[in-house]
């Protein structure tokens, strides 16, 4: 497997800590509404897992490869996915929603993979009207986003506000996956 390139950048260190991110999506996981064993099992398995990985980065210096952080960092943000969708499941959304999300993050990954350029462009400089209310949603702003997310969570339940945190973060995951893609493409 080609790593990509090679170069000892003091900031490739903080991918060693990315696996705090889709740990915190298992937590909610293993424990929301309540614990149940299997998936405490579960959970804990895929979060050793992620421990171990980041333990063989740091000592086999697989950091520093360009390539492999574009891989660890949309394996990550996956993960964080598929992880919020079976919370969505366990708050009682259903199985139908939850697949709807997971098909929602296939067809996200697919469009960044196939038109990376496209993506990237669009999150740089919007010229179509999705781009535009995409990019908006930055412009929220971590208050306005706290505020919303108290009121829903009170007013509406948490599989909702679990259901718009996962379609906002697909705009994250379609980014990483441009860009990894488009890294792959460089080192090829």
């Amino acid at each position: 497997m080609n790593l990509g390139a090679y170069r000892e950048d003091p900031l490739a260190d903080n991918i060693i800590y990315l696996w705090i991110l889709p740990s915190l999506a298992i937590l909610g996981f293993m424990f929301y509404p309540e614990a149940e064993p299997i998936a405490v099992v579960i959970g804990s398995a895929v979060i050793f897992l992620m421990i171990v990985l980041s333990i063989l980065m740091k000592i086999k210096k697989w950091h520093y490869y360009l390539g492999f952080r574009g891989l660890v960092t949309v394996i990550y943000l996956d993960l964080t996915s598929v992880f919020m969708a079976l919370t969505i499941i366990r708050a009682g959304g259903g199985i139908v929603i939850s697949s709807i999300l997971l098909v929602m993050l296939i067809l996200t990954i697919f469009i960044a993979f196939r038109f990376p350029n496209f993506v990237l462009t669009e999150a740089n400089e919007p010229r179509t009207k999705i781009g535009k209310v995409i990019v908006s949603f930055a412009y929220l702003g971590s208050a306005a986003a706290t505020a919303i997310g108290y009121w829903s969570v009170n007013g509406f339940g948490a599989s909702l506000v679990l259901t718009i945190v996962f379609v906002l973060f697909l705009i994250v995951i379609a980014l990483a996956h441009a860009s990894f893609r488009l890294t792959l493409k460089r080192s090829e």
